[in-house]
């Protein structure tokens, strides 16, 4: 997902039994974004120090099992969004899939989608 978040008070966090917490994101309409026009300032987790990290192997396989085409057709059938929108939706998980495999960190796969430069053009 490109999730445009311009504060880090757009999610939530559940805490589980066991010593992780999960991250809720509050979808409030920029979770599927009709643009790729999104600054690095809009990504709040872009300075979180673990998007820096690699990806675990348990997170390489959750990835690997991320089917775009499925979950599109899913996101259309039901929750009708945009034509736009799912075509985004489908570009970004297929770069996250293919630059995960590439040992990309998920602060590499965002300078990828994001650009520094509000002037810059997309």
């Amino acid at each position: 997902m490109c999730i445009r978040d311009r504060v880090s008070t757009q999610s939530t966090w559940e805490k589980n039994d066991k010593p992780y917490y999960r991250m809720i994101p509050i979808d409030h309409g920029l979770s599927f974004p009709d643009c790729f026009e999104i600054n690095d300032y809009e990504i709040v987790w872009m300075g979180w120090p673990q998007a820096k990290e690699p990806f675990s192997k348990e997170e390489l396989d959750f990835i690997e099992q991320i089917d775009p085409y499925k979950d599109a057709e899913f996101l259309q059938r039901y929750l009708h969004f945009r034509e736009v929108c799912i075509k985004n939706f489908k570009i970004a998980n297929i770069l996250i899939k293919r630059a995960a495999k590439r040992g990309l960190t998920l602060f590499e796969i965002g300078q990828i989608l994001y650009k520094e430069d509000s002037d810059e053009l997309s």
